[in-house]
């Protein structure tokens, strides 16, 4: 199972010099290059730097999980008892696929149920179809959802090895398997201990099956330790997450837009720094889940998102170096038509509603994966090191991993934009946000020589060379630039 893949280690001089200079190369090697009629200074590569990443089965290589939370069912029934039309068709997933989905975490499937035509095969027959892979629980394996780690189970890695053989095997489709979303600290031991079968289990089987398991955003500190008696921080939360699991990724959740329209979380940039700092602490990749929809039956206070909001959380997450995110809920959940009185507008929940027809977030996440599918190679095989901030910015941004230029990058002028500022091959890439989701703007990139750029927005690829390099951004967007 190659749980984590290691590109490149650094001597701890050059490492050194890295930390004291900001890059790894000084600019310009002082060969000239030609593109067209333009010439250009080729950059210097240095030794390339050291980052985690996760193989998720099924996936290509260096793709990017673009992932929800609950995909297709059957089980829709409204308030008045009549039971919806199932969603697990072809035009769903063919929208699934169109919005760049390739991963579902599912919870409402369960492989310990799986017969032939049952909703899970029926699920997981039409992701192989479409391109589109699931994590589904199945509680012959690991049961942890009581809140009493008594009630747990898990089972030994050999039967999920065998489960693996004579069951998953069946399925290609299948990547891994939920362990929990949200575990209190009281149940990180039963968390890890299902964590560990699944690994052990999928090297005796020699496929690269993984797990999912999902931590809290910063709530109170009751609730992270699963004890009314004893609170605890949110570092100590994720701290003791790791180290009872020893996790092959993070993943968390934060919604933040509520509220009055232009406002965002305080949190958004101090969590992603946070899981950022641990992933990097232990050569892993994190993910994030993304607020797709708002007004919700058990989350009133969040608001509906707008197109440049959701852009802005994908592209703001990516420059800090995210290698995973994922739509919540990708599809309406069930329990949304009763719940609270039942969702009052289903085009608020999700990418799909109960209807199976398209909500405006999946306009939104269709327009973003455009841009992630053409980005992805790079910033996948990318080390981050760091962010780069100019102008105004919607939700705080401070902290060590800011910096003030980077590498050939010098200066930065024009309008607010968040700079994702990458080691890639040794070279340089740069994911450049507007950082606003109300307005456009325009950016213009001061470097110190003139460099050549391979530039990708809105999914299409350009190239300029110069000294310096002028962007147009609207609301949320982002530009990817690779320095030749």
């Amino acid at each position: 199972m190659k749980k984590r893949k290691v590109l490149s280690l650094v001597s701890a001089a050059v490492a050194a010099v890295f930390v004291l200079a900001g890059f790894s190369g000084c600019g310009g090697n002082g060969e000239e290059a030609t593109e067209g009629n333009v010439r250009y200074t080729v950059t210097e590569k240095g030794t390339p730097e050291q980052y985690g990443s996760l193989s998720i089965l099924g996936l290509e290589e260096n793709e990017m999980p673009i992932t929800g939370f609950i995909g297709p069912q059957d089980l829709y029934q409204t308030k008045t008892g009549y039971n919806l039309p199932s969603t697990i068709t072809d035009s769903v997933y063919e929208k699934l696929s169109d919005a760049g989905v390739n991963l579902i975490i599912e919870t409402k499937h369960d492989f310990a149920d799986i017969t032939e035509g049952s909703a899970a095969d029926r699920a997981l027959k039409m992701g192989e179809k479409y391109g589109i892979q699931y994590i589904l629980r199945d509680t012959k394996s690991s049961n942890v959802e009581s809140a009493d780690p008594n009630q747990a189970f898990n089972a030994s890695a050999e039967t999920i090895a065998q489960r693996m053989e004579d069951l998953y095997s069946r399925y290609p489709a299948i990547s891994g398997l939920y362990v929990r979303d949200e575990p209190p600290a009281t149940l990180f031991d039963k968390v890890g201990e299902a964590t560990k079968a699944i690994q052990q289990a999928a090297e005796t089987v020699g496929k690269d099956y993984v797990y999912y398991a999902n931590l809290f955003p910063n709530v109170s500190g009751t609730q992270l330790s699963g004890d009314p008696q004893n609170p605890i921080t949110y570092t100590e939360y994720i701290d003791e997450y790791c180290k009872k699991t020893d996790p092959i990724f993070l993943m968390y959740d934060l919604y933040p837009f509520e509220g009055l329209e232009g406002t965002i979380s305080g949190a958004w940039f101090s969590t992603l720094a946070q899981y950022r700092a641990k992933a990097e602490e232990l050569n892993i990749p994190f993910w994030l889940w993304l607020q797709a929809g708002g007004e919700w039956p058990d989350a009133l206070s969040k608001r509906m998102v707008t197109e440049s909001e959701l852009l802005w959380s994908i592209n703001t997450a990516l420059c800090m170096g995210a290698k995973g995110l994922g739509y919540f809920p990708l599809v309406m959940p069930p329990e949304y038509l009763t719940w609270n009185g039942g969702i009052q507008n289903s085009y608020n929940a999700g990418l799909i509603n109960e209807y199976g027809t398209a909500n405006p977030c999946y306009y939104y996440a269709v327009k973003a994966a455009r841009q992630l599918k053409a980005v992805d190679d790079v910033l996948m095989q990318s080390k981050n090191m760091g962010v780069m901030v100019y102008g105004e910015t919607p939700s705080p941004v401070r902290g060590e991993y800011v910096l003030k230029e980077f590498r050939q990058l010098k200066s930065v002028s024009g309008d607010a934009c968040l700079i994702g500022c990458f080691d890639y091959q040794g070279g340089t890439a740069l994911y450049v946000a507007r950082n606003s989701t109300q307005e456009k703007g325009e950016v213009t990139l001061h470097f110190d020589g003139n460099y050549g750029y391979d530039i990708v927005t809105r999914g299409k690829t350009s190239f300029q060379a110069g000294k310096t390099l002028d962007l147009t951004l609207e609301a949320g967007e982002a530009t990817l630039v690779t320095l030749r």
